[in-house]
């Protein structure tokens, strides 16, 4: 179905990285996005923040984001991308909250929002606010402590409470890894960089 935004966003992703001689067409996945935005306004902004990724132009990244926000506030994609962005690329912790905090209402049982939650307030030194977080987080779900694993990155990288920051990275491995999520043996490294810098 050439209508379905998913099916043309992996086009889209097709085309910008295959080679011409298999199909590989740059100009035409950069035309993609604009056809998706006629069916969907919001992800069609995403689509192309993700050309921008391959484009290595993360200048236009916060627009995008904030346009896909403004064309439909009750898509999650939309809200953690933003939130992303404001942590890992601008530090602005305010606005990272804001966001995620929306994320989360809008799909209250996801870690990812309860970790960039308790890591922007971690990297503010609002540890009484990172605690909370991450007691809901692991009330709600236990099986996934990737937002312990954010908080001790973020008090890491502020030069912040380096002793829970360890003893978060120690929580964290004692459970099995879900998708996508850093490797025990990556968070044992960070440990260690810890330990040789204390």
């Amino acid at each position: 179905n050439p209508k379905h935004v998913e099916a043309l966003t992996v086009s889209m992703l097709y085309y910008y990285q295959a080679p011409s001689i298999i199909g590989g067409d740059k100009d035409e996945a950069r035309g993609l996005p604009a056809k998706i935005r006629a069916i969907d306004v919001a992800r069609g902004w995403l689509a192309e923040s993700r050309l921008a990724v391959l484009e290595k132009k993360p200048e236009r990244l916060e627009d995008l984001y904030v346009k896909a926000v403004a064309a439909n506030p009750k898509l999650y994609a939309a809200r953690m991308a933003l939130a992303s962005h404001y942590l890992r690329r601008r530090k602005d912790y305010t606005s990272t909250v804001a966001q995620a905090l929306a994320a989360h209402q809008l799909e209250p049982d996801r870690a990812a929002p309860f970790a960039l939650l308790a890591a922007a307030v971690a990297a503010q030194g609002r540890m009484d606010e990172m605690e909370a977080w991450l007691r809901k987080s692991e009330a709600q779900i236990p099986d996934d402590l990737s937002p312990h694993l954010a908080a001790a990155r973020a008090l890491v990288e502020t030069k912040r409470d380096l002793t829970r920051a360890r003893t978060l990275m120690e929580r964290y491995l004692t459970q099995p890894n879900e998708p996508g999520d850093p490797s025990h043996d990556e968070v044992r490294k960070e440990l260690r960089a810890i330990a040789s810098n204390r």
